[in-house]
């Protein structure tokens, strides 16, 4: 076996191992991976040891008799209602991750852009032989030697352009004058396709195609800002509402406490009975399960307020309460049916995704069938000839221009069958013709959507009169009620029941002044705009 062939194989295994830590690149390692967590993490599920918590203070005996406060010990933080829709704008996590979309849209559209950059190509390459058994060529003699350096420009018409300097050098027989042969040549040549991928409009599909991804992905961006704000309305209208019922639900039991003081004087007095006193007890004792069910919900809805605005010092798990200063302000309005309708369907944001889907749809047809056509190609290279026996005489007939020519070609590729392209360009039709009826059928959703928002609109307001007139004939009877009691003529429950009834319709009251709030907030989402004295920008 020859010498170097002996060192090449000597020297391949050292080849095969170039690589960091010296590992063979036909092994595995487990880092290829990624992470691995342990098993027992994702195959087992660990149980909440709960009698690890049990409590062992012992539980009153008796009915407490001090009013519950909320906001005690909280740090309370002054908001209204434009104050939290800032706040929502400016600090909101889902905002931001949403904020973040249409910039990396923008990306998609700079890499499809990249696609026509011009590029520098170059290769150079060397060869040795073993000609010691040959006579013709001895060993010794220099070997070939290659060099091509160029820019390749791509076009927006298709095709592309190029301009490269090759070089090379050959041998003949050694020895003999002129046995190497050097060659440095000038080429410019451009491949223009003629049917298949010609024209600006073709060759700019995936550019439109992320443009209007990009466009889709801010009308997705506005719906989200959209629904956010919408949201934190609702959460503010929500808390408030919880926070008057849980008002309302203190001052019934601070009646069921007066109540509870008026039997045992009664009952000291040897006026009433014992058993008004027990019932007066057991009242007092509903009203605080009731107060424990409303603060819950108001720690609920504070809780949702402070993840929807994220204020820095107000987290979720913080103990910060909002108090809210904004107010219902109920005014009935009456609005056009149609002119909401026709406005919704301008400005709803799905709409709008809709229609650039479509023109997605429509350049993917075009691009589809121009898919179908067979690929057409005319190349066209014009050069210059640079040659001699070393390499400064080829530059210099090169700078001279002592040799050139051109050509020109012709070349076809016909599919026989075609039918993936085929394929493709129905499937496009069919996803256009799907997103049509698409279109359809969101505009009888928005359309149902307006309409039930406009009804709910009015039964609210229709609402707030029955729970007005509610409250108050539930005012007249309750105080009907006590005046019966000093006579004698009801019993403590009497009394506290329809000191509950008013209560309940007071509560209903506040609770159909919030619906009609939300309610406004329902429709200027079904109509794809917001609440308030502006407009919001970001």
């Amino acid at each position: 076996m020859p010498r170097k062939a002996v060192l090449l194989l000597l020297y391949l295994p050292a080849l095969l191992c170039a690589t960091p830590a010296c590992e063979s690149p036909l092994g595995r390692r487990d880092a290829e991976r990624g992470l691995h967590p342990p098993s027992s993490r994702v195959r087992e599920a660990e149980r909440l040891p709960l009698e690890s918590y049990a409590a062992t203070d012992d539980r009153p005996a008796q009915v407490s008799r001090q009013r519950p406060n909320l906001y005690a010990d909280a740090r309370l933080i002054e908001a209204t209602i434009e104050q939290c829709r800032a706040w929502t704008l400016e600090h909101n996590l889902d905002l931001k991750v949403a904020l973040m979309d249409p910039e990396i849209a923008e990306t998609a559209i700079s890499e499809e852009e990249a696609a026509f950059e011009s590029t520098f190509v170059g290769r150079i390459a060397g060869s040795e032989a073993d000609r010691s058994r040959s006579n013709v060529f001895p060993d010794g003699t220099p070997d070939p030697f290659e060099f091509d350096a160029g820019v390749r420009i791509p076009l927006r018409t298709g095709g592309f352009a190029s301009v490269r300097v090759p070089v090379s050098r050959e041998e003949t027989f050694p020895g003999a004058p002129g046995d190497n042969r050097w060659s440095t040549d000038l080429e410019a040549s451009v491949s223009l396709p003629l049917l298949r991928n010609a024209g600006r409009w073709t060759n700019s599909h995936f550019i439109r195609i992320a443009s209007l991804q990009a466009e889709a992905t801010r009308a997705q961006t506005k719906l989200e800002v959209i629904r956010l704000i919408a949201a934190t309305d609702r959460a503010y209208w929500l808390l408030y509402e919880a926070n008057e019922i849980l008002k309302v639900r203190l001052e019934q039991l601070d009646q069921a406490f007066k109540q509870l003081e008026q039997a045992e004087q009664r009952f000291r007095g040897a006026v009433g009975a014992r058993i008004d006193v027990v019932r007066a007890e057991a009242g007092v004792s509903r009203r605080l399960v009731t107060i424990i069910n409303t603060e819950l919900a108001v720690k609920d809805r504070q809780r949702e307020l402070k993840r929807l605005v994220n204020l820095p010092g107000a987290d979720v798990d913080s103990e910060a309460m909002f108090v809210l200063t904004s107010t219902p302000d109920p005014v009935r309005y009456r609005f056009a049916p149609e002119e909401m309708i026709d406005t919704a369907l301008r400005t709803r944001m799905e709409m709008l995704e809709l229609e650039l889907r479509l023109a997605q749809d429509a350049s993917t047809i075009d691009f589809a069938q121009n898919q179908k056509l067979p690929l057409l190609t005319l190349d066209y290279t014009y050069r210059f000839d640079g040659f001699g026996d070393s390499f400064d005489r080829s530059v210099n007939r090169l700078a001279r221009v002592e040799s050139d020519g051109w050509t020109v070609g012709l070349s076809a590729e016909v599919p026989l069958g075609n039918a993936a392209a085929e394929a493709r360009a129905h499937r496009a039709l069919l996803t256009r013709l799907q997103r049509l009826a698409t279109r359809s059928a969101r505009e009888q959703a928005i359309k149902q959507e307006v309409l039930a928002a406009l009804d709910y609109l009015e039964a609210s307001w229709q609402r707030i009169i029955a729970a007005r007139q509610n409250a108050e004939a539930e005012a007249a009877n309750y105080r009907a009620e006590q005046g019966q009691y000093q006579i004698g003529l009801r019993n403590s429950t009497e009394v506290l029941d329809a000191e509950a009834r008013l209560s309940d319709a007071r509560a209903a009251e506040y609770s159909a002044l919030v619906d009609y709030q939300i309610a406004q907030v329902d429709l200027a989402f079904a109509v794809g705009m917001l609440l308030g004295a502006a407009k919001v920008s970001w």
